[in-house]
């Protein structure tokens, strides 16, 4: 431990120091952290971590224990609230088919991303306006390309539609890339670069039953205190900020040169 620190219990997994009770740091990483205890825990603490022989009973945790939220890094969620109404929102009037259609939509919201901030050339603009609201026939066009009512569920299938449809369009500044296994990694490598990334979801991981086997557009990512991961997602059902544990998904699909 570091020297003529103060040091602070504030739960499991939760050490904290400070030097003057103004400033508070996590022990492990040694980043600033929000920590604002009350007199009393200060004092349940010090017994607690200092000892006192004079103490009758087993000193007691701090009572409310601080946790510290989720810092995130990656894309501001601002730049996705367009792709968050309209025909970008899969539902049974938007889609009849249903299930078949969030993999053609996260892809076409990042697709629609690259247009909007990186290169208009990404996306056609008899296809769709950059900047627009709407998809135009982006998503339309890419659920042709991916196929049938089920298979823009199937990871394999959205990648090779994905990249049927960069090659219709002569589109081949970056290539669609593909796995179907565990995500932190290759999530984490894009978010850094600031690119979103299409994920997919599986209820066999521990997924929602809202969500099913299902694909979402990931935009940034955190760890808790505990080194979990999560992202926040654009999830094509009408939240373009939830937060989706990196432990229930399986498979991606994104850009890279």
């Amino acid at each position: 431990m570091l020297e003529d620190v103060h040091l602070i219990y504030g739960g499991p997994s939760n050490y904290l120091y400070t030097r003057d009770r103004k400033e508070y740091y996590d022990a492990d990483t040694r980043k600033s952290v929000a920590f604002t205890p009350s007199m009393h825990q200060i004092e349940i603490n010090k017994r607690m971590v200092e000892g006192d022989p004079e103490e009758e009973e087993e000193p007691k945790a701090i009572e409310d224990p601080v946790f510290k939220p989720l810092v995130w890094t990656g894309i501001h969620e601002s730049l996705f609230i367009r792709y968050n109404a309209g025909m970008w929102i899969n539902n049974q009037d938007n889609y009849p088919i249903g299930n078949g259609m969030c993999g053609p939509i996260s892809v076409a919201i990042l697709l629609a991303y690259y247009q909007d901030n990186i290169d208009p050339s990404f996306v056609p603009s008899a296809v769709r306006t950059r900047g627009s609201l709407s998809p135009g026939s982006l998503v339309h066009l890419l659920g042709l390309h991916i196929g049938g009512a089920y298979t823009g569920t199937i990871g394999i299938t959205i990648y090779y539609g994905f990249l049927s449809f960069m090659e219709s369009y002569g589109i081949d500044q970056y290539q669609p890339k593909f796995t179907m296994f565990t995500t932190w990694d290759i999530v984490t490598e894009k978010i850094d670069q600031m690119r979103p990334i299409a994920v997919g979801l599986t209820t066999w991981l521990g997924g929602p039953e809202s969500y099913g086997n299902h694909w979402v557009t990931v935009y940034a990512y955190a760890q808790n205190t505990e080194k979990k991961g999560y992202y926040k997602a654009i999830d094509n059902h009408g939240n373009y900020k939830a937060r989706i544990k990196a432990s229930w998904t399986a498979g991606a699909v994104w850009l890279d040169k």
